[in-house]
C-alpha cells in the first residue's frame, strides 16, 4: 500500500503537480513509520523512507515550503549518508544521496539562499563523480551528472558568473 502511495505521488511530483503529491506522500510516509517502528533494523524500509522523505522535500520545496522542504531533505540524507558509511560501494544509495543534494540545492537557490544551494548542488556533483568513479558507464549516473552540472550552470548564469556557467554547461554537455 506504502509502495502505492509513493508511486501515485512521485508521479504527481515529476508531473508539476506538487500539491497533489502531498496526500499520497504524507500517507506513505505514515505508513513506513508505522512498519519502521515493529521493524526498525529494516534497511529496505529505511531506504524506502529516505526517497519518501525525499520526494516530500521536492514537493514542499516547489510549494515554497522551504524550511518544511529542508526538514525532509536533511532526513533523507542522514539516513542515506548512514547506508553509504556502511557501505561505501553501495553505488546506488550514493547517486540517490546526490540527487538529494542537488533537489535540496535547488530549492535553497529558489528560496534566495544562493551559497547554501550551491554548496548542496556541488556536493551533490562531488557524489555524482564518486558514482562515476565506482560505475564510468553507468547510464543513470551520467544523466543525472548532466543534470546536476546543468543546474549549476543556471546557477552561475542566474549570478552573472559566465566563466563558471559556461563551463558547467559544457561539462554538463
Amino acid at each position: 500500500l506504502a509502495s502505492t502511495y509513493y508511486r501515485a505521488g512521485v508521479i504527481h511530483v515529476q508531473s508539476g503537480q506538487p500539491a497533489s503529491a502531498l496526500p499520497d506522500l504524507t500517507r506513505t510516509f505514515n505508513i513506513q513509520q508505522s512498519l519502521l517502528a515493529r521493524e526498525k533494523d529494516d534497511e529496505h524500509l529505511r531506504a524506502d523512507l529516505a526517497s519518501t522523505h525525499h520526494f516530500l522535500g521536492v514537493a514542499l520545496g516547489a510549494l515554497g515550503q522551504t524550511e518544511n522542504a529542508l526538514t525532509h531533505f536533511r532526513e533523507a540524507i542522514a539516513i542515506r549518508e548512514g547506508m553509504v558509511a556502511a557501505d561505501t560501494r553501495d553505488a546506488r544509495t550514493r547517486l540517490m544521496l546526490a540527487g538529494n543534494y542537488a533537489e535540496r540545492g535547488t530549492v535553497l537557490l529558489r528560496a534566495g539562499r544562493r551559497e547554501d544551494g550551491m554548496a548542496s548542488l556541488q556536493h551533490g556533483v562531488e557524489l555524482q563523480r564518486q558514482v562515476l568513479e565506482l560505475d564510468p558507464h553507468g547510464v543513470p549516473a551520467r544523466v543525472s551528472m548532466a543534470d546536476f552540472e546543468g543546474r549549476l550552470g543556471e546557477a552561475y548564469e542566474s549570478a552573472g558568473q559566465w566563466r563558471d556557467a559556461a563551463a558547467h554547461w559544457n561539462a554538463a554537455v
